[in-house]
C-alpha cells in the first residue's frame, strides 16, 4: 500500500509511507507534515479519481469558485487547508490577544494550550504558526505522536522539525535549506557555533553535497568527513538516544541566534502539539523521564533560563533515564556530550508553544521546576462564533456549487448542534453534510434532515 491515498475520519487524507507488523499498521503522512502510526482498519482507501476528457464545451472554475470548493472539501474532513487557516479563525480573539502579548516579552516561557479534544487546539497552533510567519519569525512544528515521533526521541523530534522550518525571504516562503543558504556569509570560522559553524562552513564551499542536508535535518547519524583535501571540515555525531536532549536542544539555539542575529528575524517559534503524549501510558518509567527532560529544556530555553548556560553537571545511577545531570536543573544529558549546553547563549530568541489535551499536575510541575509560563485554556466556541463559521461555510458553499441560499440559517445551526456535539471539528463536517443534503433535495425541510 506505500504510495496509496487512504482517509481517516479524524486526520483526514494522507499518504502511506511505510507498513508495520505485516500491514497491521500503517505510517502516513498527513498534508500538515506530520507522520502518523495508524492500524490499518482505521482508514479506508481512497479511490483514485476518474479521468473525464476536458471538452471545449466543458464550464471551467473560475478562481473564486475553485477556492471556495477547495475550502468545502476541507470541510468535509474537519479540516482548513493549509495556509488558509488565518483566512478561517473566528471567536479566539482573545486568545490571539494573549499570542501576540506572550510573543513581545523576554524571558515568558513556554505558551501552553489545554483543552479537552475538539475545542482547536491544533486548529489555533496552526493559527499561530501562520501569523508568526507572516510577522518576521522563523517557525517549526511538528506533533508529538507516541509513535512515530516520541519526545524522548530528540532526534527524531528535531528530524520532523527541521521538515516543517519556514521563514519569510524576500516576502516568499522559504524552508530549512534556504535559510541556511542565506547564513553562509556570516564568516567562515563562529567558534560559538558548536554544530552550525562546520555546516555553514561545508556548504560555502560544497553547495550541493547531499550529506550535509541528511546531517543537518537529522537523517543521518554521523560523524561525516566533507572535503576535497583543501576545504575540509567534519560533521560530529548526532546521538539518536534519550538522552541527548541537551545536543538538539543547542542547535535548535544555534538555529535561533542566526536567525535573529544575521537574518533579522524576530525569533525563532517552535509549536509542538499533542505534549500530552509526553506522558504515554505504553512509555517505559526512563522513557517518560527523558520525554519530559526534553519538554523542560526546550520550556527553560523560552525562559531564557541562564542555569542552561553553566550549571554544573553530576554523574548518578538512578533511575530516571540517564547518568548524568545538570545540578541545578535536574535536566538530563548526553554521557558523551556533557560539554553541550541546552542553549548557545543566556537569551535564547527562542519561543516554544505546548498544547495538551489535559496532563495532571502541570502547572504545579512547571512551578517546582521554576519555569514562568503562559496559559491559554481552549474553551469551546461561543455559539455566536458558531453562527459566524456557519455562515462563512454558507457564503463558500454557494460560491462552490452555485446553490441557493438557506433562508432559516437558525433552524439549520439547531439541527447541527443537535447531531454534531463533539467538538469544533464534527460542527465544521456537520454544516457541510446538512448543506449537501439541501442541495440534493431542494425540498426537504430542517425538521427531516437525519
Amino acid at each position: 500500500m506505500i504510495g496509496e491515498k487512504v482517509y481517516h475520519k479524524i486526520y483526514g487524507i494522507g499518504t502511506v509511507t511505510g507498513e508495520l507488523h505485516k500491514g497491521l499498521e500503517l505510517l502516513i503522512r498527513f498534508p500538515n507534515g506530520s507522520e502518523r502510526q495508524i492500524r490499518s482498519d482505521y482508514v479506508t482507501l481512497v479511490s483514485p479519481a476518474r479521468t473525464v476528457p476536458v471538452s471545449s464545451s466543458q464550464t471551467k472554475f473560475d478562481t473564486g469558485q475553485f477556492y471556495a470548493r477547495m475550502m468545502i472539501e476541507a470541510f468535509r474532513l474537519g479540516v482548513v487547508p493549509y495556509g488558509k487557516v488565518d483566512q478561517f479563525t473566528f471567536g479566539r480573539d482573545t486568545e490571539i490577544d494573549t499570542v501576540k502579548k506572550w510573543l513581545c516579552q523576554d524571558n515568558s516561557g513556554p505558551l501552553i494550550i489545554e483543552g479537552t479534544y475538539g475545542t482547536g487546539k491544533s486548529h489555533f497552533i496552526d493559527y499561530i504558526f501562520a501569523w508568526a510567519l507572516n510577522n518576521g519569525y522563523a517557525v517549526v512544528k511538528t506533533d508529538l505522536d507516541p509513535h512515530t515521533c516520541p519526545p524522548y526521541r530528540p532526534k527524531q523530534v528535531y528530524s520532523q522539525l527541521t521538515k516543517s522550518f519556514r521563514f519569510k525571504k524576500a516576502n516568499k516562503t522559504a524552508n530549512l535549506r534556504d535559510f541556511l543558504r542565506a547564513a553562509t556569509n556570516i564568516g567562515d570560522k563562529n567558534e560559538n557555533l558548536i554544530y552550525l559553524n562546520d555546516v555553514l562552513f561545508a556548504l560555502k564551499h560544497y553547495p550541493e553535497n547531499p550529506i550535509i542536508w541528511d546531517w543537518i535535518e537529522g537523517q543521518s547519524s554521523g560523524p561525516a568527513w566533507i572535503g576535497d583535501g583543501y576545504y575540509n571540515c567534519v560533521l560530529p555525531s548526532l546521538n539518536n538516544v534519550g538522552t541527548a536532549s541537551n545536543i538538539y536542544c543547542h542547535i535548535l539555539s544555534e538555529l535561533a541566534w542566526i536567525a535573529t542575529n544575521h537574518l533579522n528575524l524576530k525569533g525563532f517559534l517552535i509549536l509542538l502539539d499533542e505534549g500530552e503524549s509526553a506522558a504515554y501510558s505504553g512509555y517505559a518509567r526512563t522513557q517518560t523521564n527523558q520525554g519530559w527532560s526534553f519538554i523542560q529544556g526546550l520550556m527553560a530555553l523560552s525562559a531564557n533560563d541562564i542555569r542552561l548556560k553553566n550549571e554544573p553537571i553530576n554523574r548518578s545511577y538512578g533511575e530516571a533515564g540517564g547518568r548524568y545531570f545538570g545540578e541545578q536543573t535536574g535536566l538530563i544529558y548526553s554521557g558523551h556530550d556533557t560539554y553541550v549546553r541546552y542553549c548557545l547563549n543566556s537569551l535564547s530568541d527562542i519561543k516554544v508553544v505546548f498544547s495538551f489535551t489535559e496532563v495532571q499536575g502541570l502547572s504545579n510541575w512547571l512551578k517546582d521546576k521554576k519555569i514562568p509560563n503562559t496559559s491559554i485554556q481552549m474553551n469551546p466556541l461561543s455559539e455566536e462564533a458558531q453562527r459566524v463559521i456557519f455562515n462563512q461555510i454558507c457564503l463558500l458553499y454557494q460560491s462552490a456549487f452555485q446553490s441557493k441560499q438557506i433562508t432559516d440559517s437558525e433552524a439549520y445551526l439547531e439541527k447541527i448542534h443537535e447531531k454534531c456535539n463533539d467538538g469544533i471539528r464534527q460542527f465544521i463536517k456537520g454544516s457541510v453534510e446538512v448543506l449537501d443534503i439541501k442541495r440534493s433535495n431542494p425540498t426537504i425541510n430542517v425538521e427531516q434532515i437525519e
